[in-house]
């Protein structure tokens, strides 16, 4: 099997663990009759153990950065996957009780280090007001030194991403960012809305004031009055005056927040429909840093030292104050939430680190692991809510009428679509379940804990 091959096969491997657990290990070619096809499932343990194996037989036998072909994998992109799998499975294993858990933070801590000597770095694109916003707007990533693996598209071969367009134009803003990711941005000083002097707790939830004086990672992320619109206001893509929400006509973005991130402003490409040409950076050296953060803290070895080559070269992108040891900010709110929603309370330091990971990876597709292996699922039992409503700023609107609003005047998206106005999370949902025609087709495998098995 190639370098590539066992690169993909771990990764494949990973996210069928992280999926549904325990799963049959297979280190052999099949056929149609193999008897494997039908065997039990393999524990974790096992897997993953396989997985990091062959994934170091990858990173051995893969060129260094540099020497690779053209649009192919390298050495560093297997360890920044390497970390991935070591955070995840060393958090899960350690929150959910499963033995050997530091010993895939070490390996995290071990693949990190190997990059950040690498010579990757935190990218600012000068002469631009919205650096952070930048960094995912763009048609190539050649020689950028923060993307250590990423994807290019191509409309001459027919092959294309149209971001932009499916959310703006495709989808007509249906989706929102939540109120609970919005609370957590800190403020321009380093400290939590619930206390900073530079916040104003009447303006929570007023979009055109609570933005002000809130890391820039926040307007850079969620589309503020009449920004990230199309210069040529293609099919009512824009977002000005305000935020076309529910109980309007045409575009209807359900919490008020529309996304900002992954807004490409070029009607070229939008016209471009499927074939657009917007690149996507699949792994990236902000997630290392962040990864070496956690792994450290969970390990008990994050110091200043950690701090300043990770989450403080990441701030220093949006020149928020650094984070500092000897001075971690409370947060009261959040850590009220852990205890009510998770049980447990997280050091300061390591709370801080998640909101970090958090922030800098919204919309990255990261945030359902982070609490699945937190074991923190019930954290999605927060009620879901949007923007504060104006009166006002919307006077043909009326409450009840389309929209629906919380008892203090929040958007409340799923008032009347859910039972009970909110998700519920089940324990069970920490594994998904086996299909139940795999079931039937493999009377070895058996369904995962709480779910139907016919």
């Amino acid at each position: 099997m190639s370098c590539r091959s066992l690169f993909f096969k771990a990764w494949d491997y990973f996210e069928k663990v992280k999926l549904f657990g325990d799963v049959p290990w297979i280190n052999k070619e099949l056929n149609i009759n193999s008897e494997e096809l039908y065997a039990p499932r393999t524990p974790r343990t096992v897997v993953m153990d396989s997985v990091i194996d062959i994934l170091d037989k990858a990173i051995q036998w893969l060129p260094a950065k540099g020497n690779e072909q053209n649009g192919r994998i390298n050495k560093n992109a297997a360890l920044h996957l390497k970390a991935k799998i070591g955070l995840r499975e060393g958090t899960f294993r350690k929150y959910h009780k499963i033995a050997d858990g530091d010993k895939f933070l070490r390996y995290a801590t071990d693949a990190c280090e190997k990059i950040m000597t690498a010579g990757y770095s935190i990218y600012k694109y000068p002469d631009v007001s919205d650096p952070y916003n930048k960094i995912f707007a763009q048609y190539s990533y050649a020689n950028n030194p923060e993307i250590i693996l990423w994807r290019q598209y191509s409309a001459d071969l027919s092959l294309g991403s149209a971001f932009s367009r499916y959310f703006a134009q495709n989808l007509r803003h249906q989706s929102g960012i939540s109120r609970n990711l919005v609370d957590e941005y800190l403020c321009t000083d380093g400290l939590p809305i619930s206390q900073s002097p530079l916040f104003n707790a009447d303006d929570r939830g007023i979009i055109t004031k609570e933005f002000v004086n809130r890391d820039p990672r926040l307007s850079q992320t969620v589309a503020q009055y009449g920004t990230y619109q199309n210069v040529s206001d293609v099919m009512g893509s824009n977002n000005a005056p305000k935020p076309n929400i529910p109980g309007l006509s045409g575009n209807k973005c359900p919490t008020g927040y529309r996304m900002a991130k992954w807004f490409l402003n070029d009607p070229a490409d939008w016209a471009r429909v499927a074939n657009g040409m917007q690149a996507t950076p699949v792994f990236r050296y902000a997630e290392t840093l962040l990864i070496y953060a956690e792994a450290k803290a969970e390990l008990g070895e994050c110091d200043q030292t950690v701090l300043d080559n990770t989450i403080n070269k990441i701030r220093d992108r949006v020149s928020m104050p650094h984070l500092l040891s000897n001075a971690i900010p409370q947060d009261p709110e959040l850590d009220a939430a852990y205890q009510k929603y998770c049980d447990y309370t997280p050091s300061a330091l390591l709370r801080e680190i998640r909101r970090e990971r958090r922030i800098e990876m919204a919309a990255e597709d990261v945030r359902w692991d982070d609490l699945m292996r937190w074991k923190a699922g019930s954290f999605l039992n927060i009620p879901v809510l949007g923007m504060k409503f104006v009166q006002s700023e919307y006077p043909t609107l009326k409450p009840g009428q389309g929209i629906f609003l919380n008892e203090e005047g929040y958007i409340e998206p799923y008032q009347k679509t859910l039972p009970g106005r909110n998700r519920v999370f089940n324990d069970r949902q920490y594994y998904f379940p086996i299909p139940l025609e795999d079931l039937l087709l493999n009377p070895a495998l058996e369904q995962n804990p709480g779910w139907p098995s016919k």
